[in-house]
C-alpha cells in the first residue's frame, strides 16, 4: 500500500493554495479593473472634447471635415458634428469603417430626437462597443467617440502579464513549498526511525534534532523518553540482580539447615539454635520482599496518595527507634524531638525511619542520634552516628536503587527513603559530619 507521506501533502496543498488565491484575486478584481478601463476611457472622451472646444478649432471647417486629423490624437478618439437637421459632418477618414459608423451615428440621432440619451454612453454597434460623449454646441451637437478596441488591447495586455506573473510566483511557490516540506518531514521521518528502533529495544543511539521549534521539543521529549526507557531497563536488570543475590543466600542457609535436621544433624548446636537461624533467614527474606513490593508500590502511590491523617511524626520515629534498639545492645540512642502533627500517612513515616535507622544501624560504632524540630512551613529531620564516613566516589549513588554499600550490601533502604521524602516535596541529603555521617532531611507540613 502507498502512503501518503506528509511531505507530499504539504507540498502540494501550499502549491493549490497559492494558485486558488491568485484565482480568487483575479476573479474577484476583473470587474474592477473593467470598470477602470472605461473610466479611462470616458476620460479620455472627456478630454478630447474638451481640447475641440477650449482650443476655439472651427467648426465650419471640422464639418467639412478639413482638420480632424488634428486633433485626432488623444486615444484615437474622433469627433464629428451633427447638425439640428440630422446632417453628420464629413467622415470620409473613417475609410472602410464608414458602413459601420454610419449605424453608430442613426442610433445617436435617434437617441437625441427622443431627448434619451446622457453626456457619456456607449453602443453595442455590430461586434464591439462604442463609446461616446455628446455636447450640444451651436453648430447642433459634437459627437466625440472611440471603439472600444484600445481597451481591449489595455485589457488582454494586462491580464496577460497577470497570468505570466502567476505563472512564474506558481513557480517559485512550488518550489518554496518543497523546501518547506523538506525541512518539515525530513527530521519527523529521522525520528520516525528512531522511534522504531526504541520500540525494538535498540536505544543505544542519542535523539539528535536542534531546532527550536514543536519538532526540537517532539524530539526533546522522544530523548527524555530513551533516557527513561534505559533507566528502566537498568533498574530491571538490578532488580533481577537484588533478588537473585538477597534472596538465594537466605533460601540456600535455609534449605541446607533443614536438609541438616532431616539427617539428624544441627549446625547449631540443638534444634533450637538450628531453627532460630533459619527464622532469622526467613525475616531477612520477608524484609527484602516487602521493600521490593513497596519499592514498586511507590509509583503507583505518587499518582494516587493514600489517604492521610494526622499523626505525631517523633512517636513514630520513636517507636521505630525502639524496635532497632534490642538488635545491638552496644548502640547508645539519642533522641531529642518536639511533638510534632501533620498530615500523612502513617505507613511512609513508618517506613521512612525503619529504612534510615536499619541502614544508620548497619554502619554506626556507638550511637545513633535523631533529633526532629519545625517550623512555620517545614519538619527538619537530622539523624546523626558515629560510623565510617561516606566514600567521595559513593555520593552520587547513595540514593540509586540496588546500590552495593561500603559492606557490599544490595539495597532499597535509601532509595524509598529519597523517594518517600520527594512524595512530602521534601529534600533529604546525606554526608559526612565531625562524628562520622549524617542525614539531613526537610519535609513539607
Amino acid at each position: 500500500m502507498i502512503k501518503n507521506r506528509l511531505g507530499l501533502k504539504i507540498w502540494i496543498s501550499f502549491t493549490l493554495i497559492i494558485i486558488l488565491i491568485y484565482i480568487l484575486m483575479a476573479f474577484m478584481n476583473i470587474n474592477s479593473i473593467r470598470n477602470f478601463f472605461t473610466e479611462e476611457i470616458y476620460k479620455a472622451l472627456d478630454d478630447a472634447q474638451n481640447y475641440v472646444i477650449n482650443n476655439d478649432i472651427n467648426m465650419h471647417d471640422m464639418m467639412m471635415g478639413n482638420q480632424i486629423r488634428g486633433f485626432q490624437n488623444i486615444r484615437n478618439v474622433q469627433h464629428v458634428i451633427i447638425d439640428n437637421y440630422g446632417n453628420i459632418s464629413s467622415y470620409k477618414m473613417m475609410g472602410n469603417r464608414n458602413l459601420e459608423y454610419n449605424k453608430f451615428f442613426y442610433k445617436i440621432w435617434d437617441k437625441i430626437q427622443k431627448n434619451d440619451y446622457s453626456n457619456f454612453g456607449y453602443l453595442n454597434n455590430e461586434n464591439n462597443k462604442i463609446y461616446y460623449k455628446i455636447s450640444r454646441i451651436k453648430e447642433g451637437y459634437l459627437i466625440s467617440f472611440t471603439p472600444d478596441t484600445y481597451k481591449k488591447e489595455l485589457e488582454f495586455s494586462l491580464f496577460r502579464r497577470l497570468l505570466i506573473g502567476a505563472l512564474i510566483s506558481s513557480i517559485i511557490v512550488f518550489f518554496i513549498s518543497y523546501i518547506l516540506s523538506r525541512y518539515l518531514t525530513v527530521p519527523i521521518l529521522k525520528l520516525e526511525k528512531t522511534v522504531s528502533k526504541i520500540s525494538k529495544r535498540q536505544w543505544e543511539e542519542e535523539v539528535k534534532v536542534k531546532r527550536n521549534d514543536e519538532i526540537g521539543d517532539l524530539a526533546n521529549s522522544i530523548e527524555l523518553l530513551r533516557k527513561r526507557l534505559i533507566e528502566n531497563d537498568d533498574s530491571q536488570q538490578k532488580s533481577l540482580q537484588y533478588i537473585s543475590h538477597e534472596l538465594k543466600t537466605p533460601l540456600m542457609v535455609i534449605r541446607s539447615y533443614t536438609q541438616s535436621i532431616r539427617d539428624g544433624i544441627f549446625p547449631k548446636g540443638n534444634l533450637q539454635n538450628t531453627l532460630n537461624v533459619i527464622d532469622e533467614e526467613m525475616d531477612i527474606m520477608e524484609k527484602r520482599v516487602r521493600d521490593l513490593i513497596y519499592y514498586s508500590k511507590l509509583d503507583f502511590i505518587s499518582k494516587n496518595q493514600k489517604e492521610k491523617s494526622i499523626y505525631n511524626i517523633s512517636r513514630i520515629a520513636f517507636e521505630v527507634s525502639k524496635r532497632f534498639e534490642n538488635m545491638n545492645e552496644n548502640i547508645k540512642w539519642i533522641f531529642e524531638a518536639k511533638d510534632i502533627n501533620f498530615l500523612t500517612n502513617e505507613e511512609q513515616i513508618i517506613v521512612l525511619f525503619e529504612n534510615i535507622y536499619e541502614n544508620q544501624i548497619r554502619y554506626t560504632k556507638t550511637f545513633i542520634k535523631t533529633l526532629i524540630d519545625e517550623d512555620k512551613d517545614n519538619i527538619f529531620i537530622i539523624v546523626e552516628n558515629d560510623g565510617e564516613k561516606i566514600k567521595e566516589e559513593n555520593e552520587t549513588f547513595l540514593f540509586d536503587a540496588f546500590y552495593k554499600g561500603n559492606k557490599g550490601k544490595f539495597g532499597l533502604g535509601l532509595s524509598l527513603v529519597y523517594r518517600i521524602v520527594k512524595l512530602y516535596g521534601g529534600t533529604i541529603s546525606i554526608y559526612n559530619s565531625y562524628n562520622g555521617v549524617k542525614y539531613d532531611i526537610k519535609i513539607k507540613k
